[in-house]
């Protein structure tokens, strides 16, 4: 089940706070130029999309990363993981009870390894449901399975 932000004030209030006039929006169904006057558009994309698995208590985010390693301070590499909160609810609030993040191993090599390591990563991945395949045929050949 879906619930929307009973308080859809507070969108706005946070959007105002946190983010620039101009803001752009890029999301798999809606796409919002940055231009003058964008963010009041965004605030009312979330007014009607906002919402979490009451059920559940969760919410699952994407989000990407831009730090600077010190071993690397000319540049930022973008590391891309998913978030997930778990939210209890307190009156008419919700608080962040769990905060879980996942990153695939690309990811966690790339800072150092930026165009190799991915790569690499990619083909031991490979490898490893080649082998996972073969197991699974050998094991099934003497009953194991």
């Amino acid at each position: 089940m879906i619930v929307f932000n009973p308080d859809k004030f507070l969108i706005e209030k946070e959007f105002n706070r946190c983010f620039t006039p101009d803001l752009e929006l890029n999301h798999f169904l809606a796409f919002v130029p940055p231009k003058k006057g964008s963010r009041e558009s965004i605030i009312r994309v979330f007014r009607f999309q906002r919402g979490f698995d009451e059920n559940t208590g969760r919410m699952v985010l994407s989000a990407t990363q831009y730090p600077k390693f010190w071993i690397f301070l000319w540049t930022t590499i973008p590391i891309k993981f998913v978030v997930i909160l778990d939210l209890e609810q307190n009156g008419e609030k919700y608080f962040v009870s769990k905060y879980e993040e996942f990153l695939q191993p690309e990811e966690i090599i790339r800072p150092f390894f930026p165009h190799l390591g991915p790569w690499i990563v990619n083909k031991l991945k490979r490898f490893s449901v080649g082998f996972s395949i073969l197991f699974s045929y050998a094991f099934e050949m003497i009953g194991w399975s």
